[in-house]
């Protein structure tokens, strides 16, 4: 199975992801966030025309959304495929560029997991909820120890990014690498570690320096 998924097509395996993540964005539109959800929602900021202004907007450009899908994943498996490149220089790794974007798009399934316990947490179990819930939602991750409304913006989504899944990630990530390179597992999770935490690090700070540089009142 694993030389199967080695000779599989790049392009393919891209295309089949992006399919999945925009039907799982199209579930969560479908089953979470409808029309009444904002109405209730923002009814106490806004007027019934303004929201009803915004919902046509929304629904107008919503295709856009979904094509942007294919291109935000593009580049961040290219940014990871780049790291793992770079990294496998000084661990002595044979990774091709084609390998380590299979191994980019195999590891990010994980990141599926919490879209799934959303979907299944808003639309069976919990399901008096609003757009800050929703928005809030973050399971496993630092974030839920601290009040959302008292965490500062700036602060929130590094809180959010420490997390189980990206824990998880990183052993994933570990372990492909060792498949497609026929190494150790030890040596897979180190050049995974070496490599995606400076990458996340990095990531996680220019975030912040947008939002600072967006909203300089934080």
């Amino acid at each position: 199975m694993i030389n199967e998924i080695k000779n599989y097509s790049t392009v393919k395996m891209f295309g089949i992801y992006c399919l999945y993540i925009i039907a799982f964005m199209y579930l969560q539109h479908l089953f979470l966030i409808n029309d009444q959800l904002y109405y209730a929602s923002l009814s106490n900021q806004l007027s019934y025309d303004s929201i009803d202004k915004m919902l046509a907007f929304q629904k107008k450009w919503q295709w856009l959304s979904y094509c942007a899908i294919p291109l935000l994943y593009f580049f961040k498996f290219l940014l990871i495929s780049c790291c793992l490149l770079c990294g496998s220089i000084f661990f002595d790794a044979k990774l091709k560029f084609s390998d380590a974007f299979k191994i980019s798009i195999l590891s990010d399934i994980v990141f599926v997991i919490p879209v799934i316990l959303k979907v299944v947490w808003f639309a069976f179990l919990h399901k008096q909820y609003t757009l800050e819930d929703i928005q809030h939602f973050s399971p496993l991750s630092v974030v839920n120890f601290f009040d959302p409304k008292s965490v500062s913006a700036l602060w929130y989504y590094p809180l959010q990014s420490i997390n189980v899944f990206e824990v998880l990630y990183i052993f994933v990530l570990g372990f492909w690498i060792y498949k497609f390179e026929n190494k150790n597992y030890e040596k897979g999770l180190r050049l995974a570690v070496s490599t995606y935490l400076p990458g996340l690090f990095i990531w996680i700070v220019l975030v912040m320096f947008l939002t600072i540089n967006i909203n300089p009142k934080i």
